[in-house]
């Protein structure tokens, strides 16, 4: 089906089904998870980026930052470090409950300095519950989310603009 129906459906009086399981709260990421060292003078303040716009409150994944329709959070962060942040260079998956990053592997050699958080989404976790009405709402919950990261970029003093913090969004 593609986007313009399933836009239609949603917005149908079809009545979504019954509940199914939504899943894991949070990405699978590979390999052991990472702190998220401090920033040093001169770096993007990472850590303070992601907990200011993306971590969850709890263990449980409740009151993020950001609004998500249910409260599932559908949206997962990868990012790409570049020279200028705490980590070393490379891929990371970001894990909003502990506050942590998982190495991927590494980074483009032409990676702008900074971080490139790329936005994706697990639709399984809206769609347990709002069924083919889950569409909008998972556009909804990533506008939320780039909105979240830009407002933490201006405030930690960053320009979510420049090279020093790119969003960049996907559907994985």
């Amino acid at each position: 089906m593609d986007l313009v129906t399933a836009l239609a459906r949603a917005r149908s009086p079809e009545e979504p089904g019954p509940d199914t399981p939504a899943g894991p709260a949070v990405r699978a990421w590979p390999g052991p998870p990472r702190p998220l060292p401090r920033a040093g003078p001169g770096e993007l303040d990472l850590p303070a980026l992601l907990r200011l716009s993306l971590a969850a409150s709890d263990r449980a994944g409740r009151l993020r930052p950001t609004p998500s329709a249910g409260a599932l959070h559908p949206v997962d962060a990868r990012l790409v470090v570049g020279t200028g942040c705490p980590l070393p260079p490379g891929r990371y998956g970001y894990d909003p409950l502990r506050h942590r990053v998982h190495y991927l592997g590494p980074g483009p050699g032409d990676a702008p300095p900074g971080a490139t958080v790329e936005l994706s989404v697990t639709p399984r976790r809206t769609v347990s519950h709002y069924g083919h009405r889950a569409w909008p709402l998972m556009l909804l919950d990533t506008g939320h989310a780039a909105a979240a990261l830009w407002l933490a970029a201006r405030a930690l003093g960053a320009d979510p603009l420049a090279p020093g913090l790119v969003l960049s969004l996907f559907n994985h």
